[in-house]
This record gives structure tokens, sequence and C-alpha cells, in this order.
């Protein structure tokens, strides 16, 4: 149990004892029996049957101390919140996959190239969908008598021709970091990021036949027109 759920169990247990109904120790007497005692007695009895009507002073106590607790509670669930959103942010900003599609983003935008590599990305997601370049790219990648780079270097022959300088550069930093497996992580992150920041809708058309240029720009004047 968390020290918050612990404060709000002692906030009720205080505010259920603060309801506790104190009673005099003894019952009123008849009215018979009261006539016989002294003026002295009996109003020592009177006054305690009175108590019942009088306000205690550790029953607000009580309650004062069960709002506190209750606030503290409060405070610390919210700062345990705060904290998990902050640990699960820093995570997500430390990942590999975005680390290094930061990096790629960067030196695209250094190099006005935000078009060509995002094309170059684009062609690699389509290649990942056929079985034949998946097979070439698989058996190159697993070559136990190459070195990273020239595993670097297969890599961009298999994607040639290339629209940037930016993605051959970008391979080979990858293959310097050993980290060539992330290159189809980082280009489909890229391109989502891509969509994101310029709202673009990807449009999958499905067709029996091979679709003519002017059938293209038919169907991309009227998805303009749909979304705008």
């Amino acid at each position: 149990m968390d020290r918050s759920s612990m404060l709000f169990g002692m906030a009720v247990a205080f505010y259920l004892l603060s309801l506790v109904e104190v009673a005099p120790a003894f019952a009123p007497l008849a009215a018979g029996h009261a006539a016989g005692m002294s003026s002295e007695v009996y109003g020592r009895v009177a006054g305690a049957g009175a108590l019942r009507s009088e306000p205690v002073a550790w029953r607000t106590g009580l309650q004062t101390a069960s709002a506190f607790l209750v606030l503290s509670a409060c405070a610390l669930s919210a700062r345990g919140s705060v904290r998990s959103r902050a640990r699960t942010q820093m995570f997500s900003t430390t990942s590999p996959v975005l680390m290094y599609t930061n990096a790629l983003t960067s030196a695209a935008e250094k190099k006005e190239q935000i078009k060509e590599v995002a094309n170059d990305l684009m062609k690699l997601k389509s290649l990942m969908g056929k079985e034949e370049f998946k097979d070439q790219l698989t058996l190159l990648v697993n070559q136990p008598l190459i070195s990273q780079l020239e595993k670097a270097s297969g890599m961009v022959e298999l994607l040639a021709p290339l629209e940037s300088s930016v993605v051959p550069s970008f391979i080979t930093y990858l293959a310097k970091k050993r980290r060539l497996d992330q290159l189809t992580p980082v280009a489909l992150q890229f391109v989502d990021q891509l969509y994101h920041s310029q709202k673009v809708v990807p449009v999958v058309v499905r067709s029996a036949q091979k679709l003519s240029e002017e059938q293209k720009t038919s169907i991309k004047a009227k998805m303009q027109e749909k979304t705008g």
C-alpha cells in the first residue's frame, strides 16, 4: 500500500472516531427519585446529562486531523502522478529510435533536404514490403565476414538511386554505432512524424490495373477537396 492510501485510511478512521457519542456514566433519575435528592447532588446529575448537547473539543480535533490527512494524501497522489509522467516522458525521449530519428531530422533540416530524405525513407518503407528486397537485405546484414561499414555500403546500393545525400551518410553513421537494425524503425518514425507535422493523411488506392498519371492526378485532386 502506498503512502497516499495509508493517509486516506487514517483520515477515514479519525473521522469515524469523531462521530462517537459520549454518554453520561449514569442514567437520569426519575422525577420521584430526584425529589428526594439534595440540590447539590441533583445539580451534578443534571449537569452530566447536559454533556450530550455540549460540543466536545477532541471531536473537533479529530475532524481537523482527518481533513489535514486527506489534503496530504491528495498532495502525495498528485506528486506521484507527476513523477510517473516525467519518467514516461524521459523514457520516450531517450529511446534509441527517437534519438536517431531526431538526429536524422536535424541533419535533413541542416542540409535543407527534408523532402528528399522523406522520399528516400518512403522508398525504403515501400521496398520493405517486397519479399525479394527483404531477402537481399537479410542476406546482407547477416554476412559474418564483412564489416558494418561494408554492410552500410551494400544497403545504400540496394536502395539506389537515392534523392538525398543525408540518408547514405545516416546509414554509415548507424553502421559506426553498430545500429543498422534501427534503420527501418527510424524510417517509419520519421515518416510518421513528418505526416503529423505536415498534417498529411496517407491514402492507399487499390486498383485492378495500373493507374495512369492522369488518373493519379485526378485522385489527388479529389482527396485534396475532401481533406482541405
